[in-house]
């Protein structure tokens, strides 16, 4: 059996491989096709087993926030099999080579939403973040006293609706436009949370202005004074066995007030909405400004890291400006040599140092998928010691790495989107 891990051979494959991922997914050939094209062929990696195409995934170039910094990140979407051939060692090559593709760029970090998560590990990957669904009932929708009061005395928000067409989703907003301010309302938003994407162009025409290739609608919460975007959000609407049901599919506000309007917005639904979904966790700010509870969070899937270039991630990611300290690492990877090493990591003004030590000083002995987690700041390297993952007998050392990667904004790495 001989597997090859390599590049489509033209559209008419780029569509064979869409087709593998309609019935993996169980979408629609059509629809299916559509949003590989939409995501970009290029990012297209195929594997074929004797010469025929066994199935691929996509290489997305991202970059996601730590520490309110942006790190290279290749995100690792669609990985599909046919039936046939899973079992025998294809998806391992596959998965592999793409990770030996994405080390050669020079990409600090690869990301991906798992089906499972043995495969993943085997190629590195540790769970270090979360994609979370709240659910909300609508007619119990209201602010704390104090919000509902700062809220009333400012009335100069309004909604205004947000064009989106074919033509529209597939070229760059136009300097000034209502697309770019919702999109710098997201960016001045974005690095607040560990784990949010940059977002590029691909992921705004195919996560937020539509989802699997349904146009949303959205409104942006406009300033009428000075005419300046405070906010903005999209969804859709579908009609279930319980009645109709709002999925919020985007939200970003940089006010209080513009939070406060869209929570309006869901609640003045009640008549005709008895719920709405929206991907974020239990403990997003405007969740905070509701009175009493009126919903549900569950976990959607807990997504995964790996750490592609140990000394380009540290540095590249951002810290808290005013900790300063140094730990030592040693990293054991038996798939990438470099990262091979101990390192010493000294941490001020917000950047990281990076510097190799000396195999014999005291250190964090981890694996490179137990680092994903401590770099995500999902798990503490003192938690993953109780669980067998991290080797240190330094409690110190332990409390002063655990300080570096705190999660200084709050909550959980997350993100919304899904690739």
């Amino acid at each position: 059996m001989i597997i090859e891990y390599a590049t489509p051979r033209g559209p008419s494959e780029c569509d064979a491989y869409a087709r593998i991922v309609a019935e993996a997914f169980a979408w629609n050939p059509d629809m299916a096709i559509g949003w590989v094209r939409d995501w970009n062929h290029a990012c297209i990696r195929t594997v074929r087993v004797d010469g025929v195409l066994a199935g691929g995934l996509q290489l997305i170039p991202l970059q996601t926030y730590f520490g309110a910094r942006a790190v290279g990140l290749t995100g690792i979407g669609a990985v599909v099999l046919l039936p046939q051939y899973r079992g025998k060692g294809v998806g391992k090559k596959l998965m592999r080579e793409a990770m030996l593709e994405v080390q050669r760029s020079g990409t600090p970090l690869a990301g991906l939403f798992p089906a499972t998560l043995p495969v993943y590990r085997s190629a590195g990957f540790e769970q270090a973040g979360v994609r979370c669904e709240t659910t909300l009932t609508l007619n119990q929708i209201k602010l704390r006293p104090e919000i509902d009061a700062l809220v009333r005395a400012d009335r100069g928000l309004s909604l205004v609706p947000i064009a989106n067409d074919e033509s529209i989703r597939s070229t760059p907003p136009a300097p000034g436009s209502i697309h770019e301010q919702v999109r710098a309302v997201y960016a001045r938003v974005g690095p607040h949370f560990d784990g949010h994407l940059t977002r590029p162009d691909n992921v705004w025409r195919t996560q937020i202005y539509a989802f699997k290739r349904e146009e949303t609608k959205g409104f942006a919460i406009v300033r009428d004074a000075t005419g300046a975007v405070e906010g903005y959000f999209f969804y859709t609407q579908a009609r279930g066995d319980s009645g109709m049901h709002l999925h919020v599919r985007d939200a970003a506000c940089t006010t209080p007030q513009a939070w406060a309007t869209f929570l309006r917005f869901l609640a003045d639904h009640w008549s005709t909405v008895r719920e709405a979904t929206w991907m974020v966790p239990a403990e997003h700010p405007a969740l905070s400004m509701l009175a009493e509870h009126c919903g549900r969070t569950r976990l959607g899937s807990a997504w995964m890291l790996r750490v592609m270039n140990v000394k380009a991630a540290l540095e590249a990611r951002g810290y808290a400006p005013t900790f300063r300290a140094s730990f030592t690492l040693r990293v054991r990877d038996d798939m990438v040599a470099a990262n091979n090493a101990t390192w010493k990591v000294t941490i001020a003004d917000g950047r990281a140092s990076v510097t190799a030590g000396h195999g014999a000083e005291p250190a964090i002995e981890v694996d490179v998928r137990a680092f994903a987690p401590i770099f995500s700041g999902y798990q503490s390297p003192a938690a993953l010691r109780l669980a067998g993952l991290v080797r240190c007998d330094d409690d110190t050392m332990l409390e002063v790495a655990a300080s570096a990667f705190a999660n200084a904004r709050g909550s959980t790495p997350w993100m919304s989107e899904i690739y």
